[in-house]
């Protein structure tokens, strides 16, 4: 029996993917770095899909990995990371008659960010989606969207850049496109 008032499953979602300007225009260069070399005219590459490869590497990870933990440490460490701070002198209270001038770093607010509307295929954002909810039954504490995930993943692919591991991220992205 068919069901006629069943709504038909769209094969993608839109997802807003966040970072700041300068990281957007990061992955821009990368791109047409990464189309000079390999020197295939026919080649086409955009930041879209830049994003599914990040986005799929990282899935193939969770996917061959059989130890789940691990990956909510991982993931608060490059939160922690990757959230813009600011340090702020304040004076701390050691005992009733002492006081200390320490340096705190706090999160920065004023941070501005971008969003970029990204379409997923639907199925690999329901497996982000579970996957994310295992680590939550794994460690209540933890919690995440299916958009920050892909957000955190974007930014540190960006800072991998930064820190000059961009001629290895591009060859590993051209052996990704064979």
């Amino acid at each position: 029996m068919k069901f006629l008032l069943r709504p038909k499953k769209e094969h993608y979602v839109v997802l807003a993917i966040r970072g700041s300007e300068l990281d957007f225009m990061r992955a821009e260069v990368f791109i047409e770095d990464m189309l000079e070399l390999a020197e295939d005219d026919s080649l086409d590459f955009s930041l879209e899909e830049l994003l599914s490869a990040i986005y799929m590497d990282f899935l193939s990870k969770v996917r061959s990995s059989s130890e789940l933990t691990h990956f909510i440490s991982t993931l608060q460490q490059i939160r922690k990371e990757l959230t813009p701070r600011k340090k702020i002198q304040r004076l701390d209270e050691i005992d009733d008659n002492h006081l200390t001038l320490q340096e705190h770093a706090i999160p920065d607010v004023k941070m501005r960010y971008c969003k970029l509307n990204f379409k997923m295929l639907r199925k690999a954002a329901l497996r982000f989606e579970v996957f994310l909810m295992d680590l939550n039954r794994l460690d209540p504490s933890f919690y995440m969207t299916v958009e920050e995930l892909l957000s955190l993943l974007f930014m540190n692919f960006i800072a991998a850049i930064q820190k000059g591991n961009q001629s290895q991220l591009i060859r590993q992205m051209l052996y990704m496109l064979e």
